[in-house]
C-alpha cells in the first residue's frame, strides 16, 4: 500500500527557491534528502519532514500519507498545510514547534539592545531590543556598525542592500553573549534564506537555490548580499566555471564589496585562468578594504598564501601579516565580519 507525497516549500513570486528538506519515516529512517518541489511515491504511513522556509527558519511537520491518494504537504511561514485529493480523508498534520538554527541570531540579552556607538555608511534606528540599519545610496565601501560591550568594542560589517527601498534594504543587529549578531532582515526573502543555508552548512543540498541567487545578477530585483552569500556558499562544493561570469559581473557592478574580487581571483586560480602574479596584484588592490563576510577574510588569507611564493614580494608578506593580525580579533562564528 502506498500513496504519493508532494512537498512544496513556498516562496513568493520570483523569490521562490528550491529549498532543502529531509523526509523520514515513523522509525526515523531517512527517506529522501533533496530540494523542493518534489513528488514521491512512498508507503502509506506517518512521516516527519524538516524543511527550511524562505524566512530562514527551519520548520518541522508530521503528516500521514494515505493509501492510493496524493498528499500535498506545503510548508511556508504560516506553518505546515496538508491537502489530499478529493475523495480521500484528509490526514492529520501536526506542526512541531518552530526550530531556529542553533547558531542563528539570539534575542537581546536581558531585553537590552547592543550599545551602538556609530554606523558609518548606514542609517540606524532602534526597534525594541534590536538595531535596524539601511543604506539609501550605494556606498564606496562596506558599511559598518560599531558597538560597545563594557570595555570591548566590536565593529560589524552590515549586509545592507542599497539598491532596494525600505525594508528590503535593511539588516538587523541583536545583543548576544560576546559580539552582537547581524542578520539580513526577514523581508529580504532570498538573502535571508541564503544566509540560513550558509549558517546551516547545507550548501551542497541547496546548490540549486544558491545557483539561482547568482543567476539573478541581471535582475533589477537582485540582492547583492544574497549573491555574495551564494557565491561563498558554493565555493568549495565544485569548480565554479559556469558561475565565473556571474561573479565577474557582480564584482563589476558592486565594487564596494571586495569579497567579490577575492572570490573571483580564487576561482580563476582554481581554473588556471590567471597566474600567481596577476592574482597577487588584484588581491593587493582590495586586501585592505573591509570585507562583508567572515569567509571572505579567510579566503583572502588562504589565497594570499597561495600566491606569496618564496616571499620575494615584500608587499604580499606585509599584506598577509596585516590580515593574520586582523584574524586574531575576528569572531569566527559570525557570518558577517565582526572584529574587536
Amino acid at each position: 500500500m502506498s500513496g504519493e507525497l508532494v512537498v512544496n516549500l513556498m516562496g513568493t513570486g520570483r523569490d521562490r527557491l528550491p529549498l532543502p528538506f529531509e523526509l523520514r519515516d515513523a522509525r526515523g529512517a531517512l527517506v529522501v534528502r533533496t530540494t523542493s518541489p518534489v513528488a514521491r511515491s512512498v508507503p502509506a504511513g506517518l512521516y516527519h519532514l524538516r524543511a527550511l522556509t524562505t524566512s530562514g527558519v527551519w520548520r518541522e511537520a508530521i503528516s500521514t500519507v494515505v493509501d492510493d491518494a496524493t498528499t500535498s504537504l506545503v510548508i511556508d511561514d504560516d506553518g505546515p498545510h496538508v491537502r489530499v485529493d478529493p475523495g480521500a480523508t484528509a490526514p492529520p498534520s501536526r506542526p512541531v514547534p518552530e526550530i531556529l538554527l542553533a547558531d542563528g541570531p539570539e534575542p537581546g540579552r536581558d531585553g537590552v539592545p547592543p550599545d551602538l556607538v556609530a554606523s558609518p555608511g548606514a542609517s540606524s534606528a532602534q526597534v525594541g531590543v534590536t538595531w535596524v540599519f539601511a543604506a539609501s545610496v550605494v556606498p564606496s565601501s562596506v558599511p559598518t556598525a560599531v558597538f560597545r560591550d563594557g570595555e570591548r568594542t566590536w565593529t560589524c560589517s552590515l549586509p545592507v542592500n542599497p539598491r532596494a527601498g525600505y525594508p528590503n534594504s535593511t539588516c538587523v543587529a541583536t545583543a548576544a553573549p560576546g559580539a552582537p549578531r547581524l542578520r539580513v532582515a526577514a523581508q529580504r526573502r532570498q538573502a535571508s534564506t541564503i544566509e540560513a543555508l550558509v549558517r546551516a552548512g547545507v550548501a551542497f543540498e541547496a546548490i540549486h537555490a544558491l545557483g539561482d541567487a547568482l543567476e539573478r545578477v541581471g535582475s533589477r530585483r537582485r540582492d547583492p548580499v544574497a549573491s555574495v552569500l551564494a557565491g561563498y556558499g558554493l565555493y568549495g562544493t565544485r569548480p565554479l566555471a559556469e558561475e565565473h561570469r556571474w561573479l565577474v559581473e557582480l564584482a563589476r557592478r558592486d565594487p564596494w564589496i571586495p569579497d567579490l574580487t577575492v572570490l573571483v581571483v580564487a576561482v580563476e586560480l582554481d581554473l588556471g585562468a590567471i597566474t600567481a602574479q596577476v592574482a597577487a596584484a588584484r588581491l593587493l588592490a582590495v586586501i585592505d578594504e573591509r570585507m562583508l563576510l567572515t569567509d571572505a577574510l579567510a579566503l583572502a588569507i588562504r589565497t594570499l598564501r597561495r600566491v606569496s611564493g618564496d616571499g620575494a614580494d615584500r608587499r604580499l608578506d606585509d599584506a598577509l601579516a596585516r590580515l593574520e593580525r586582523q584574524a586574531i580579533e575576528v569572531d569566527w562564528d559570525a557570518v558577517f565580519l565582526t572584529t574587536r
